[in-house]
């Protein structure tokens, strides 16, 4: 999904644009507030207020990448991309 933006199902059956996304160690994908629950042990695969970077170059978000706790970094053209740090499971 690396690319794209989409609507995820939580597992109460209900679409929605999650403010935040994680990734467990083994590489599952949490949605909303299982998420948000999951930050304090596994911080730097819990990615939330992204829109802040959304279209933006490395050198305008320097400052803001200092406050998250994922790891921010920039692509060949210095747009800002996000680095997960657990295996991806597709």
């Amino acid at each position: 999904m690396e690319g794209e933006a989409g609507y995820c199902e939580e597992r109460r059956r209900a679409w929605t644009m999650p403010s935040v996304v994680a990734y467990t160690k083994k590489g599952d994908r949490l949605v909303g507030q299982i998420a948000k629950r999951q930050a304090v042990i596994n911080p730097e695969n819990t990615f939330f207020s992204m829109e802040r970077f959304i279209g933006r170059k490395i050198l305008e978000v320097d400052e803001e990448s200092k406050q998250v706790s994922y790891t921010v970094v920039r692509d060949e053209n210095w747009n800002v991309k996000q680095i997960a740090h657990a295996p991806l499971v597709r």
